[in-house]
């Protein structure tokens, strides 16, 4: 099964650096390492406190079902950078794909974000996505590809301090999802954002 996940992943040619939608992260000079977590720390005015929900219980393996939860991997992949903490990412990644980066080859580059958004003490917050193409484009067995392009409105950096500076609104973001039904629901083995040519 291995293997042949290694082979879906190659058919989907994940461009390098696949945590490349909200890179924007390590634009700056890295600042000194620092220790500080998210977690348990109180967040400031503007950073949402609640993940998004969860899409309809559907205990099949389906192409409804699978899209579905295509985008909600989205939705909270956008969380994980509001609330810079890639732990709700990586509970929709089982524990042997998050540890192997030649498999899961998005988590790393997120964790990477996640970890300058903390040095950097900023939060990045944007709008709720709307999907303009949510496609299934692969299937073998239990796994799908699904391939998506969405929109984000404005958001903004914020600050520990309470202070913000804007974000820019994001168009036509190219994601693809490599999905695992695992026994009655869905897990996500790889995505990444590869970028067409002229891009």
């Amino acid at each position: 099964m291995r293997r042949q996940l290694v082979g879906v992943v190659a058919v989907l040619a994940f461009a390098s650096g696949c945590g490349g939608g909200d890179s924007s992260a390590e634009d700056q000079p890295d600042p000194l390492e620092t220790s500080e977590a998210s977690a348990g720390s109180t967040l400031p005015e503007g950073v949402p406190t609640t993940p998004p929900p969860e899409p309809p219980d559907r205990p099949a393996n389906t192409t409804e079902s699978a899209l579905e939860f295509a985008e909600f991997f989205v939705r909270t992949y956008q969380y994980t950078y509001a609330v810079r903490d890639a732990q709700p990412l990586m509970d929709l990644v089982p524990d042997e794909q998050e540890m192997d980066s030649a498999q899961c080859q998005g988590c790393p580059d997120t964790k990477k974000n996640i970890k300058a958004l903390q040095r950097e003490r900023r939060y990045l917050v944007r709008g709720r996505p709307t999907f303009s193409e949510t496609l299934q484009t692969g299937q073998r067995g239990r796994q799908r590809i699904v391939s998506m392009r969405y929109n984000t409105p404005a958001g903004s950096y914020v600050y520990d301090g309470g202070s913000t500076k804007p974000a820019p609104a994001l168009e036509q973001v190219h994601v693809e999802t490599l999905l695992y039904w695992q026994g009655d629901h869905w897990v996500v083995f790889d995505y990444g954002f590869p970028k067409s040519a002229g891009e």
